[in-house]
């Protein structure tokens, strides 16, 4: 019996180590969990960041090429109607040609331009992963 105070003893110290060493373990975790939503919250705001900027400059080069587009028309209108004599006719002729390529993009939107949109943005959005994978 003369023993058992120092087996007490060293029973409480253990206990009071276990302890330590589970809040050390927690609190390791906890600042895991927090690193790992930092990273998650810092990657998606950079995947977010990449898609909003190429779509906002496929945007701007999209208007420099129908203003392109727009006096080129205007242009080839009045070529036509040069060519025609009749100003009228030269517009119709070319409103014409925008509105039979519509039908035809309109026909095959799911193919022609849904697609390829889709898969632009989706691309854009996984670059970084795939760029880690190569």
């Amino acid at each position: 019996m003369v023993y058992l105070p120092f087996v007490k003893e060293l029973n409480k110290y253990k206990m009071e180590e276990t302890n330590s060493k589970l809040e050390d373990l927690a609190n390791h975790a906890k600042e895991y969990l927090n690193t790992n939503a930092e990273l998650i919250e810092l990657k998606t705001t950079h995947r977010l960041a990449a898609v909003v900027s190429t779509m906002m400059a496929s945007g701007i080069l999209l208007l420099i090429m129908l203003i392109f587009f727009l006096f080129a028309s205007v242009a080839v209108a009045y070529y036509i109607a040069s060519v025609t004599g009749k100003m009228y006719l030269g517009f119709l002729i070319v409103a014409a040609a925008y509105l039979i390529l519509g039908l035809f993009l309109w026909a095959g939107k799911e193919k022609l331009l849904n697609k390829p949109i889709m898969n632009a943005i989706i691309k854009q959005i996984f670059k970084d992963r795939n760029e880690e994978q190569d």
